[in-house]
């Protein structure tokens, strides 16, 4: 990151668009440029309040009218854990976590295909495979890492 902490963002707004998540609505975004904009505190306060990445950008939704898809944080410590919580954890148990620093492993781009379809399948304008997937992860800002959760064999099922 250049940019020294503590120095203001320039933080833009996009267009207008076809929400991805709503049919018929439309959204607007407030974006930064991680690269060369961000310094990785700014980064880390940004995270914090509702923002997400996507490629070397920070963006938050801000459409008139709507919050569907605004960003969700629970704070684990005070959190009311139910039975179904209970359950999720139980069943997940077996599952090795790890911060690794981000590489574009065959393994990574067949988990990020399989969440693209499942999630943005009707949506998509081409099929995804590891070109896309490269150009999405090829300009993670340096401070980003990623966390694997693997089965007990090995298999990658989740990474964040």
């Amino acid at each position: 990151m250049n940019q020294p902490a503590g120095t203001p963002l320039k933080v833009r707004i996009s267009p207008r668009s076809r929400c991805e998540y709503l049919t018929n609505r439309t959204e607007q975004l407030l974006y930064v440029r991680l690269a060369t904009e961000c310094s990785g505190e700014q980064f880390q306060h940004m995270i914090e309040h509702g923002w997400r990445r996507i490629r070397n950008v920070a963006y938050r939704p801000i459409c008139d009218g709507c919050s569907a898809c605004l960003s969700l944080r629970i704070h684990v410590r005070s959190a009311k854990w139910r039975r179904s919580h209970l359950r999720i954890l139980r069943r997940n148990q077996d599952l090795v976590r790890c911060v690794v620093h981000h590489s574009a492993s065959e393994e990574h781009c067949r988990l990020y295909a399989r969440y693209m379809n499942t999630r943005h399948g009707d949506s998509l304008t081409e099929p995804i495979d590891r070109g896309h997937y490269l150009d999405m992860t090829e300009e993670n800002p340096p401070f980003t890492r990623m966390i694997e959760y693997r089965d007990p064999d090995g298999r990658l099922v989740a990474a964040a």
